[in-house]
């Protein structure tokens, strides 16, 4: 099987149709660092959403430099954003326009305790009144306050899987990405 998901209305262009590997639930893309898969939304206009979640699963491959899992584009602008960041060895959630640190969660120590070659469930919800919140594997591990825009505010956006605009691209695989709104 080849492809195993449903995109509902999505859009994913994968740069190499052929990197699939198993994955948690069938088939995962799997990432050399080499490419990334863009996909985009449907819908015109999702800025109303006040509460909104991303679910995936990922497996690193290797924890030798920068590589975004998931990204908003904004032009050439990088927006929110899913980053490993092997310079603090932290798993970073950038939830503010055009990279503003005060909108960013950091689960430091991320190598130690998420082994490479193991897959990992990772979901992020924004909540325009309770805040930002990060899990892994069932954990919460990490809360912040909104004051940026969720992955899914502004339809119609470009973002990418495995790769920030044509940067910090992954190494390793995504499985099962859900996006609720």
């Amino acid at each position: 099987v080849a492809f195993d998901f449903a995109m509902n209305g999505y859009s994913l262009t994968v740069g190499k149709a052929d990197q699939f590997v198993p994955g948690v639930s069938g088939n995962a893309l799997y990432f050399d660092g080499t490419y990334a898969a863009d996909f985009s939304s449907p819908y015109a206009d999702e800025s109303a959403v006040s509460a909104s979640s991303l679910s995936l699963w990922v497996r690193f491959d290797d924890y030798s430099d920068k590589m975004s899992v998931v990204s908003r584009l904004f032009g050439n602008q990088d927006g929110p954003s899913v980053i490993y960041d092997d310079s603090i060895d932290a798993l970073t959630v950038n939830y503010s326009l055009l990279g503003d640190p005060a909108g960013e969660l950091a689960v430091t120590g991320f190598s130690a305790i998420y082994p490479i070659g193991q897959w990992h469930h990772l979901a992020v919800v924004f909540d325009h009144q309770n805040g930002v919140f990060i899990y892994l594997n069932g954990q919460q591990v990490a809360v912040g306050q909104v004051n940026g825009t969720s992955l899914f505010a502004n339809g119609g956006w470009p973002a990418q899987l495995g790769g920030s605009n044509g940067s910090w691209l992954l190494k390793g695989a995504i499985d099962d990405v859900r996006l609720y709104g």
